[in-house]
């Protein structure tokens, strides 16, 4: 991966988080799922699942050719699911797809 010259990052940008009201407190949560989303069967199995918390990962979890089809995906499945408490977080400000994170 090729890392963004520095020129190009606004010297005070940082990654964005936000996060809206959990229906579970994230201290007390149990259990958190971590799910790649890298097919629509891991998505479904995750929010089926009795995890507390569930963390879509659009980044390490996916190979670099698949990334775009991920974050697609990913949008395509929360906009599909009610009853989610979203979390999001955009990539890390020297990555170059960071923009396409949201």
């Amino acid at each position: 991966m090729t890392p963004v010259p520095a020129a190009t990052v606004a010297p005070l940008e940082r990654s964005t988080v936000t996060i809206s009201t959990p229906a579970i407190p994230y201290g007390l949560a149990r259990s958190w799922l971590l799910a790649p989303a890298v097919d629509d069967e891991r998505l479904r199995a995750a929010h089926n699942s009795d995890a507390d918390v569930v963390i879509i990962d659009i980044e390490d979890g996916v190979p670099e050719r698949n990334k775009e089809q991920a974050r697609l995906m990913t949008r395509r499945w929360l906009e599909d699911v009610s009853a989610l408490q979203p979390v999001h977080r955009r990539g890390a400000v020297r990555r170059p797809a960071r923009l396409r994170d949201r």
